[in-house]
């Protein structure tokens, strides 16, 4: 299996066009998207970004 773990600082999820969003913004990660998984919902553990990207990967 693999996994390509796209961590992209300040690009939200209603300017992505595999989340809906109408203008050509992203086509490259829609297009990685369409085969992939997305996830709809994400509950951050903390706020600053490292302790939350070091919660996600570790559990």
């Amino acid at each position: 299996m693999r996994i390509l773990y796209l961590d992209i600082d300040t690009t939200r999820p209603d300017h992505l066009g595999c989340y809906g969003y109408f203008r050509n913004t992203s086509p490259n990660i829609d297009e990685v998207a369409k085969d992939g998984v997305i996830f709809t919902n994400y509950y951050c553990s903390d706020a600053p970004c490292l302790p939350s990207r070091t919660a996600l990967l570790t559990g």
